[in-house]
């Protein structure tokens, strides 16, 4: 039997050929996201204007710059208009999920992808080197599969102002839900120490 979120929870549920998944995403308000959409676009659309006049400079024979130097800035305005279109197509199709799939004996967990608002919360709190180096290790893209047999020490406890969610894993320390609200990491919690087995 499948355990369904309560309602308003961003946790999908669904009953697969591996076991019960659970997946959610970290996304970004509307207003956020239309806001930095229209940023980037902005930048784009400086690029091309600027990558067309650089484009006239080089074409109408003007000996004002070296045709190197404008040839490099073309090439610069290109790659810019085109790194700032797939970020907006990044944020057009949405984060990467976040997905928790419960096997029997088994957990696999596919970290996804944290939204721009997140990182910037996070980012508020980094204090020294280490503890930017500490949160690019903690959100490197992962795969893992987990035997719930050597799983030890499933805590939901309180550091500084966040709730954690974390097990012991061999030697790694792996924190689950991240970007989940507090109730609903609650409510994962239970769901983990019920497969775990306490």
């Amino acid at each position: 039997m499948i355990n369904e979120p309560p309602l308003g929870f961003k946790i999908q549920v669904e009953e697969t050929l591996r076991g019960t998944t659970y997946s959610w995403r970290d996304e970004e308000s509307t207003s956020a996201k239309f806001k930095r959409v229209i940023f980037h676009l902005l930048i784009v659309c400086g690029a091309v204007f600027f990558g067309l006049f650089v484009l006239n400079q080089l074409t109408s024979g003007s000996e004002e710059a070296p045709p190197y130097f404008l040839w490099g800035m073309f090439v610069f305005c290109v790659l810019m208009a085109l790194f700032n279109l797939s970020l907006i197509y990044s944020k057009l199709k949405g984060p990467k999920p976040y997905i928790l799939t419960l096997s029997p004996g088994s957990i696999h967990y596919q970290v996804g992808t944290l939204s721009e608002s997140s990182i910037d919360m996070e980012l508020r709190n980094v204090r020294s080197l280490n503890e930017a180096i500490t949160m690019c290790k903690k959100y490197r893209k992962r795969n893992l599969n987990i035997e719930t047999s050597k799983i030890a020490n499933l805590k939901l406890e309180r550091v500084g102002e966040k709730q954690r969610l974390s097990f012991d894993y061999e030697a790694d320390r792996i924190e689950i839900g991240e970007t989940l609200s507090e109730p609903e990491r609650e409510w994962l919690y239970e769901i983990l120490k019920e497969h775990i087995g306490g």
